[in-house]
């Protein structure tokens, strides 16, 4: 089953609250859940006021501004994520850096959006947010960003490297090939929004990243050749 299948399949119980202090705003994407089937949708015009009125464990999901005049949006998360169980939670912010939406995704964030949002933008989002993979804790916990995401870049694209030559021989793999290649556009992407130092800094691990596994490459050929002479000699000393 699809992601997009599994998360429509448990559509009747689910429950979504907005929470923006911009009204037009806040009545745009209640109107976006509902179309997109949402059963129950609230809406609160601040994360406080929020806060005081939802009961626990009891919404599925909830999309919410990034910016907050009433109380700090990292503490909102961190009510949120402890009083409700399995909650989706998903920013919305105009920039994501500007907004530590990092930060937020560390405390338990699955995804953010970025206004003008559509309604193909925001299902994409919440179906991600919702079946997709977690933030690797491996990128969540580093202790050099930059590195991580340089490692989670480069996996990407091994595995869609590999996945590309698998469709040579097996059609099926084409799947595989469009898993990838999304994920590889993710990392890439949010490595370009939430990068440490600089851009640069970034482009400088990814090379170091490329160097390391050309050399692992070339010292695991040495020992494979290695091996090989090793068990030739052997088989003709006993020949």
């Amino acid at each position: 089953m699809s992601e997009e299948s599994e998360f429509y399949s448990g559509m009747s119980g689910y429950r979504m609250v907005v929470v923006c202090g911009n009204t037009q705003t806040l009545n745009q994407y209640k109107y976006i859940s509902k179309t997109i089937g949402f059963p129950h949708v609230d809406g609160y015009s601040s994360h406080a006021f929020a806060l005081s009125q939802i009961s626990p464990n009891s919404v599925s999901h909830m999309l919410f501004d990034a910016r907050s005049n009433d109380m700090d949006v990292v503490t909102f998360v961190d009510h949120m994520v402890a009083s409700q169980r399995n909650m989706t939670l998903v920013a919305i912010t105009e920039d994501p850096v500007i907004d530590r939406v990092f930060d937020l995704i560390c405390r338990g964030a699955r995804g953010f959006l970025v206004p003008p949002v559509t309604l193909d933008t925001c299902e994409s989002v919440l179906v991600s947010a919702t079946k997709g993979a977690p933030f690797s804790q491996e990128l969540l916990e580093a202790k050099d960003r930059n590195k991580a995401f340089a490692e989670v870049i480069l996996r990407n694209l091994y595995r869609l490297t590999v996945a590309l030559k698998q469709t040579r021989h097996s059609p099926g793999a084409e799947e595989y090939v469009l898993k990838f290649s999304q994920a590889l556009d993710e990392s890439v992407e949010l490595a370009r929004m939430f990068h440490e130092h600089s851009l640069e800094h970034l482009q400088a691990k990814i090379v170091e990243g490329c160097l390391w596994r050309a050399d692992e490459e070339r010292t695991r050929l040495t020992k494979l050749r290695d091996n090989l002479k090793k068990a030739r000699a052997s088989e003709g000393a006993h020949g």
